[in-house]
């Protein structure tokens, strides 16, 4: 059941970010939806293992080539190229790397087109102010001059803890704490995860129905003995957990 429910995120995923950059949806950079998740941590006293924030992309090459484009977002860096049959991949990794935050990329572009799909990660252990605002300013280099579209951004936040916590207990400290409400649910033996609608995030939606959209999803794992994982992400979990 799980890996066929992982299968189904992965192609509600892909729907979705084609579904944003056919239409040129509205997408937000609105990190306070964010903050609010790791607020929800500190509040349930549960330690931030790692934060990630990863940006799908559609950039022009006919404005700007992958290695540029790939400078503007982390200056200074070193890009790595792969030549495939078909398409052509730029890789950074690690392109810059601090006590707070590591940053990543990749454009994938296919032979022959003037397109291509970026991917850009941020990710790390330490969410505050200060961090917010470092994250804000670089996703804002995300120039519209090189897009055609508007940017689709997935965000997570993962903890664990020692303790074995209770699933339906965390969901409801959660619905309290975000005002969420729950849509979709999938329980089963030492995992439980809901999807769910919090309508004052100003950030993307996907449907999952015809009258139903999210905007987060909860992941609940109990492991050996008593530790218990906890992963949050926006608008749905793209990452493992």
């Amino acid at each position: 059941m799980f890996r066929k429910y992982t299968a189904f995120i992965g192609i509600v995923v892909l729907l979705f970010c084609s579904t944003i950059s056919e239409t040129q949806a509205q997408s937000n950079i609105d990190l306070q939806p964010f903050s609010d998740l790791h607020h929800f941590l500190q509040h349930e006293q549960l330690d931030l293992e790692q934060w990630q924030i990863i940006i799908k992309q559609k950039v022009d090459l006919t404005k700007a080539n992958p290695s540029h484009i790939a400078n503007s977002l982390i200056p200074n860096s070193s890009v790595q190229k792969q030549v495939e049959i078909s398409v052509e991949k730029f890789f950074v990794r690690n392109g810059y790397k601090s006590d707070s935050i590591i940053e990543e990329l990749s454009i994938i572009a296919p032979k022959g087109q003037t397109t291509a799909e970026l991917t850009y990660v941020m990710k790390g252990n330490l969410w505050n102010e200060e961090i917010k605002n470092v994250v804000k300013t670089k996703v804002n280099r995300l120039d519209s001059r090189f897009y055609g579209t508007n940017p689709v951004i997935f965000t997570c936040v993962r903890a664990k803890t020692s303790d074995n916590i209770k699933s339906n207990l965390l969901v409801d400290s959660f619905q309290n704490f975000t005002d969420m409400k729950p849509l979709k649910t999938l329980n089963e033996e030492n995992f439980f995860t809901v999807s769910g609608i919090i309508h004052n995030w100003n950030i993307n939606t996907i449907p999952i129905s015809h009258t139903e959209k999210m905007n987060v999803q909860l992941a609940i794992r109990n492991g050996l003995g008593s530790e218990t994982s906890i992963t949050i992400g926006t608008p749905i979990l793209i990452v493992e957990y």
